[in-house]
């Protein structure tokens, strides 16, 4: 495992991102389609700019030369008031000049952003990365070949070494001894301790022969030892021949390892006192024994030698309270064993070099975001300037304009307020000298 957890972590520091992107770009017909609606927004922009200028200096004059004190009657109010009414539609004509000036803008902003927008595009997908490693990454089960591997190793020793036993000649006289097919050794019976003590032993029929044709069977219980917390073992064998093997181990204690080591950090495998295993199956001439064995909430520590921050330390979470599980097979004739191994450190390391790359290529990207950015300053400079300095010159119109709108409003709001205030004053005079006309014919009247 530390040598796999190690060729994982070196594919980081090994691994070379390449990345590629376009010298040059061709946006000729972008930029000429962002300088023609730039080009023709401006020119109805500033030739509807002009009609609202000449219409509000001819609307303020109008308002201007409106002298209140004249009114005298009835007909000069009513022409005064014809007039208001057309200056009124002159300012909603310039409103709506105004308006349709705000329109043009809108409408080429929404344009130039999504020129722009599709340049950027182009752009940033022209920008592509490689991943180049010289340690082959490891495949989705090769911890599982690893240690199948050396089972396979092993048992290959095992068989030669059986060869040259079975091989090997002595020299010297024979002697022929009488043979009664007694076992070499028997216990019927052996118990040691009681079954409730820490340490208890129970055998029944214990003997390596053949003949002996009673059930054997072999019970061993350890509980808290310094090395495991319990261990169960239990043996049986109808014929001395096939034998079923069941073996629990509980709470093992695995002490602290260094699981990884560079100049720049530490890694360590914590002491951990929650891992099981367990062994179960036939031992026989063909045999089938299972072990599983599980590692429960490991724990790492990363020790930084430096003062600068290392990716691991943000890595080594990813790992945290992860069971580790391995399950080993062995099916088969001694003489011609197969080995079957899963674990489920394949899967998660696996997973691992691929949140390392996936780090390192966010890195990688976050250094060429300059020189993506430097290029779109190269393309875009002179159009970008143009954008911003229509942007500067509609602002600067459309204050201009709003401020013109304003003066002819509040100066129409004047002039009307007087206007009303002068009706009242008309009506009255005249209401004024209809009553002295009335009283002068009612006097005549009396008088004849």
């Amino acid at each position: 495992m530390k040598k796999y957890l190690e060729t994982s972590l070196d594919i980081y520091n090994d691994s070379e991102i390449k990345s590629t992107i376009e010298s040059t770009f061709d946006f000729n017909n972008e930029i000429n389609d962002l300088e023609t609606i730039i080009n023709s927004s401006t020119s109805l922009i500033n030739e509807k700019k002009d009609n609202v200028l000449k219409q509000t200096t001819n609307t303020l004059y109008r308002i201007n030369n409106i002298n209140i004190d004249t009114i005298q009657n009835i007909d000069q109010l009513n022409e005064t008031q014809k007039t208001m009414k057309s200056i009124t539609q002159d300012y909603e004509s310039i409103t709506k000049e105004i308006n349709d000036i705000e329109n043009i803008y809108q409408q080429s902003d929404l344009k130039i952003k999504e020129i722009n927008n599709n340049l950027n595009k182009r752009i940033d997908e022209s920008f592509s990365f490689q991943v180049i490693t010289n340690n082959a990454s490891p495949s989705a089960n090769e911890l599982s070949q690893t240690v199948k591997n050396i089972l396979s190793h092993l048992l290959t020793k095992f068989r030669q070494g059986q060869s040259k036993k079975t091989a090997t000649k002595f020299s010297g006289i024979t002697y022929n001894f009488r043979k009664n097919n007694l076992p070499m050794f028997l216990i019927r019976k052996i118990e040691i301790n009681t079954f409730n003590d820490d340490h208890y032993f129970k055998g029944l029929n214990l003997t390596t022969s053949k003949h002996n044709q009673v059930d054997l069977k072999l019970y061993l219980k350890l509980f808290n030892q310094n090395k495991f917390d319990k261990l169960i073992v239990n043996l049986s064998s109808p014929n001395n021949h096939d034998y079923e093997v069941n073996v629990r181990a509980r709470n093992i204690h695995l002490n602290q390892t260094k699981l990884y080591e560079t100049e720049d950090i530490v890694v360590n495998f914590l002491s951990n006192k929650t891992t099981d295993l367990d062994i179960s199956g036939t031992l026989s001439t063909s045999s089938n024994i299972i072990t599983t064995a599980i590692i429960k909430k490991p724990n790492y520590r990363v020790i930084s030698k430096k003062t600068t921050p290392h990716f691991l330390t943000s890595f080594i979470p990813y790992l945290n309270n992860q069971d580790i599980s391995l399950e080993i097979s062995l099916n088969g004739k001694v003489d011609d064993l197969s080995v079957n191994v899963t674990t489920n450190l394949d899967p998660l390391i696996k997973n691992i070099q691929n949140r390392l790359l996936d780090k390192k290529m966010v890195e990688i990207k976050k250094q060429k975001h300059r020189k993506i950015n430097q290029i779109k300053e190269e393309q875009f400079g002179e159009t970008n300037k143009k954008s911003t300095e229509f942007s500067k010159e509609y602002t600067k119109t459309l204050n201009q304009l709003k401020f013109q709108e304003k003066e002819i409003f509040n100066q129409k709001e004047l002039i009307q307020r007087r206007i009303n205030q002068k009706k009242v004053q008309v009506e009255n005079a005249v209401m004024g000298e209809l009553n002295q006309t009335i009283k002068k014919i009612n006097l005549n009247g009396l008088s004849n």
